[in-house]
């Protein structure tokens, strides 16, 4: 089973080494991701939202040495971020639901790349509010856009969807 994170363009040129061919395989039970990239004070941050709960998570500061172990930091942010919101998940429990990583190159799913585009347009607000990257509380901000609720899920919010998500996974 495998989790499929297919990323932008601007991301894919930052990270090409890493970025493998799809294949056909089972998808994980949390589905398929999408992420981008941002800046804050010159520093890369992702931006990864779930496709079909459109739950977001940031990545703060994520270097190219960080991506050989992207399944660790992938794992370890996703987990705290759960943590922050109080979604409650044994970490055994969302390696196996989240199971192999793969990067792939965009699968142009334009209901979700709007998502982050709006996402993004909040975090641009935040970054003028904060001012610094030591400022930025990036879980905060996850939250934040986790707590707003959309038309498209009858006005419930990407962090209530994520919870039903995970308990039809259980």
């Amino acid at each position: 089973m495998t989790t499929p994170i297919y990323i932008s363009k601007k991301l894919e040129k930052l990270v090409s080494k890493y970025v493998s061919q799809p294949t056909i395989e089972s998808i994980s039970k949390l589905g398929k991701w999408n992420g981008t990239v941002f800046y804050v004070n010159r520093k890369k941050c992702w931006l990864i939202v779930n496709a079909e709960t459109k739950f977001s998570l940031i990545i703060p500061d994520l270097k190219a040495s960080d991506i050989k172990n992207f399944q660790n930091v992938f794992l370890d942010n996703l987990y705290s971020q759960f943590i922050y919101e109080n979604i409650i998940l044994d970490f055994k429990e969302l390696k196996r639901y989240i199971g192999e990583i793969n990067i792939l190159p965009t699968d142009g799913d334009r209901k979700t790349i709007g998502t982050q585009n709006y996402y993004l347009e909040n975090i641009e607000y935040w970054k003028y509010e904060y001012g610094t990257f030591e400022n930025m509380p990036f879980r905060d901000i996850a939250k934040r856009l986790n707590f707003t609720p959309t038309e498209v899920f009858k006005w419930k919010n990407p962090r209530e969807v994520m919870i039903t998500k995970i308990k039809t996974c259980a």
